[in-house]
């Protein structure tokens, strides 16, 4: 793993890379080299006449549907490069572990995450275990909650806000941001930043929940575009 790569080697192809992190995405793709080799086989192609292709094209795969999914890259006014993410994880633990494989793939990035916690009834269930959940993030921006048509968000004992005092007892650099816009907004405060010499590689920014804070990521893009 270097530089938000994975290298592995098939005897057939060589070295190949891929994009996105997870040993398992790494199983998955020598899978469907198998598969894709197979079928060009029962076309009457030769593979090798298209190893090249079948390695570009796997360098390109930028994950599945919210998970992990690459939904943008960009650079800051400094050049810096940024990586934006969107993954689904929406339960304490999915959290946990996701960010955390995030800091062990991007280690040279500053990992920027934008969470909205998915019902108050699940909210207030595990409000501490959420809270306690962003550690491998550098910076964490809390949105509103996402409620459902079941519940009611008046008489709900959580909010977004006190999930994110709470987060503030495990977790150094908690903002929250209850809309969208203001979210955006302070992310691309943040990804304006100078970096420290220990962030080589610029900043990853994830959008992160069952919600659809997946915007945030989309209006920083759009802010990016337009400076």
């Amino acid at each position: 793993v270097e530089k938000g790569c994975q290298y592995f080697t098939l005897q057939s192809l060589g070295e190949c890379a891929l994009a996105v992190p997870g040993e398992h995405n790494v199983r998955n793709s020598c899978a469907a080299i198998a598969l894709a080799v197979e079928l060009l086989k029962t076309e009457g192609k030769n593979p090798e006449d298209f190893y090249s292709n079948i390695k570009e094209g796997l360098l390109a795969f930028a994950g599945g549907k919210r998970r992990s999914e690459i939904v943008g890259r960009g650079k800051n006014r400094a050049g810096n490069e940024i990586l934006f993410l969107d993954d689904y994880g929406h339960h304490p633990t999915a959290i946990k572990t996701t960010l955390a494989g995030y800091r062990e793939f991007y280690k040279g990035h500053k990992i920027i995450v934008d969470f909205m916690s998915h019902t108050y009834t699940r909210t207030a269930a595990l409000l501490e275990e959420f809270a306690s959940s962003f550690e491998s993030a550098d910076v964490v921006i809390l949105n509103k909650i996402y409620g459902s048509a079941r519940e009611n968000a008046e008489a709900a004992s959580v909010t977004g806000k006190i999930l994110a005092d709470h987060a503030s007892k495990y977790h150094s650099n908690v903002i929250y941001a209850e809309e969208f816009d203001e979210a955006a907004e302070k992310g691309l405060e943040l990804l304006e930043q100078p970096l420290d010499a220990k962030y080589p590689d610029g900043y990853l920014f994830v959008t992160m929940g069952a919600g659809d804070n997946w915007k945030v990521g989309k209006k920083i893009i759009d802010l990016l575009c337009r400076s």
